[in-house]
């Protein structure tokens, strides 16, 4: 059964959260938006606040409602209950995003997770159409640091595997990993419809993340040096969409897992924000 997200409740103000203009910096060129895993980062720091002591180890389910521009002020409003905590995002006149993170406890290395047919074999007999040669910034549209796949070690027809290896001081914050592993599973999905460029090819977005689960090496900043490898599967192709799954791996082994992402491909024109009389 899928996670569903009740809203929390909407009294009183929330707590405004400071978005930091350096993330907007490649995502994307021309045309910048809040990336959907910076504004998961900002909440879990948030909650990670809120209930010390009782760590975020996973993303049960999200949706991503609305683009957020540079400048735009967010309220996070949270509803806690013992291994949930639900967050409402607003921008003061629309809900952005809900988030329902998970608490539940952090599974061992030896626990059955993620499912084994999550992983694709990438031996070279089984994964014959090998592509070390992808362009990965002729395919998807994240540039400078918001780039955070170096390049792909094996492709078949529903089947992607890539990596990045992290170089960032301070090391890779875990809702970035996935945001990592998130470009990964747009270089699939993108595959034969690429967006090199969101003015003149569209917007790739996030609309919905689900059973996102943090493995134990996942719950504080990969150091640099950690190399990513994203096991991607696309599972469904509705027009327009795609429905992506996998699993992430270092050298220690299974680093996070994610039951179900849906991304799309919108007209620039449809996410611009809208004008003081409209929103009137």
């Amino acid at each position: 059964m899928r996670a569903t997200i009740g809203s929390p409740p909407r009294a009183g103000r929330g707590t405004p959260v400071r978005v930091p203009p350096e993330v907007f910096d490649g995502h994307y060129p021309g045309f910048p938006l809040l990336p959907g895993m910076v504004l998961l980062g900002l909440v879990d720091d948030l909650v990670r606040r809120r209930r010390p002591g009782l760590p975020v180890t996973g993303l049960r389910a999200g949706r991503f409602l609305a683009p957020v521009a540079p400048g735009t002020g967010l309220v996070v409003h949270l509803a806690e209950s013992p291994g949930t905590t639900t967050a409402t995002v607003t921008d003061g006149t629309r809900t952005v995003a809900e988030l329902a993170l998970d608490h539940s406890p952090v599974p061992g290395p030896a626990a059955p997770w993620p499912p084994p047919d999550t992983v694709p074999d990438t031996r070279p007999d089984t994964a014959p159409d090998t592509a070390p040669d992808v362009d990965v910034t002729a395919v998807i549209p994240h540039r400078g640091a918001m780039l955070l796949v170096d390049g792909v070690r094996a492709a078949t027809g529903d089947r992607l595997v890539a990596e990045h290896g992290v170089r960032r001081a301070g090391g890779l914050p875990p809702w970035l990993a996935v945001e990592s592993w998130a470009q990964a599973a747009l270089l699939l999905a993108l595959a034969d419809r690429p967006v090199p460029d969101v003015l003149t090819a569209g917007v790739p977005v996030l609309a919905a993340l689900d059973d996102v689960r943090l493995g134990p090496g996942a719950l504080a900043p990969l150091p640099a040096g950690t190399v990513l490898v994203h096991h991607v599967r696309l599972r469904r192709r509705p027009a327009g969409t795609a429905w992506l799954d996998g699993v992430t791996t270092t050298a220690a082994g299974v680093l996070l897992g994610v039951g179900r992402v849906l991304v799309a491909t919108r007209p620039v024109a449809d996410l611009r924000p809208p004008s003081p009389e409209e929103s009137r």
